[in-house]
């Protein structure tokens, strides 16, 4: 039996997770800024993939 017999994992953008947790709890993004204090321009870029996550 061989141990090289590994799936790759498939990356998911973090944005791609914000967006089906905000459709789980009928959020929008919005709400989601308010509560956060993220500008919802930021918000809504990560969302849709062009800006990455970082903790600045």
């Amino acid at each position: 039996m061989s141990k090289n017999n590994l799936t790759p994992f498939a990356a998911t953008h973090p944005g791609e997770m914000i967006k089906d947790e905000l459709k789980e709890r009928k959020m929008t993004q919005k709400q989601l800024a308010d509560i956060t204090g993220i500008k919802q321009s930021v918000l809504s870029e990560t969302i849709n993939g062009k800006r990455s996550v970082s903790l600045k």
